[in-house]
C-alpha cells in the first residue's frame, strides 16, 4: 500500500495518506467499509483544494503537526488521527476494537514495541481538538468503553457487547 500511495502524496503538495488507506497501512483490527477499493485516501489541510486526480478519493480538514508522521517515506495520519477520520464510517463497537489497539501494552516477545501506540488521554486530545467531526459521538462513546489490557480483537468485540447487555466486568 505504501509504494502505491507514495507517487500520489509526492505529486499531490501538502497531502498525506488518511482514512481507509491509513486504516490498512496500521493494520488496524475490523472491518472499514470501502477499504477494500483500489483508490488511495489523501487528505490535505483545510485551507488548500480537495485532491482530485484518478486513482485518489481527496479529503480536506483541519491538521495538527503531530497528527501527521512519515512511514517509509509517505506522509501518512496517525494511528490516533485514523481513528477519528474513520469514526464516520464504523460502529461504536468497531471504533472500540480500533481504541483497544491503540491502548493495549504491547507484548515485547511479539512486538518491535514496548509502549502503548496511544493513551486514553491523547485519544480524548484528538477528540476536543476536532469537536465536530462526523462520527465523534461514535469515537466518545468508543473511547469510554475501551478498557486497557484486552487481548485480542475477538475478546474485545465480546466485552463491548457484553457490556451493553448490562453485565459488569469483575475487574
Amino acid at each position: 500500500m505504501n509504494l502505491r500511495a507514495r507517487p500520489l502524496t509526492v505529486v499531490t503538495q501538502f497531502s498525506a495518506v488518511s482514512h481507509a488507506t491509513a486504516f490498512l497501512i496500521w493494520d488496524f483490527p475490523g472491518y472499514l467499509p470501502g477499504s477494500r477499493a483500489p483508490e488511495i485516501h489523501i487528505s490535505r489541510p483545510d485551507t488548500m483544494a480537495i485532491p482530485r486526480r484518478r486513482g485518489v478519493i481527496g479529503h480536506v480538514g483541519q491538521f495538527f503537526d503531530d497528527e501527521i508522521t512519515r512511514l517509509d517515506g509517505v506522509l501518512v495520519t496517525t494511528r490516533t488521527r485514523t481513528w477519528l477520520d474513520c469514526a464516520r464510517k464504523m460502529s461504536v463497537d468497531e471504533l472500540t476494537v480500533m481504541a483497544y489497539r491503540l491502548l493495549r501494552h504491547p507484548r515485547p516477545a511479539f512486538e518491535n514495541r514496548s509502549e502503548p501506540y496511544a493513551s486514553p488521554e491523547e485519544l480524548a486530545k484528538m477528540l476536543d481538538r476536532h469537536k465536530g467531526t462526523p462520527g465523534i459521538r461514535k469515537a466518545r462513546l468508543a473511547l469510554e468503553q475501551a478498557r486497557i489490557g484486552a487481548d485480542s480483537a475477538p475478546r474485545r468485540g465480546f466485552g463491548s457487547r457484553w457490556g451493553a447487555l448490562g453485565c459488569r466486568n469483575r475487574n
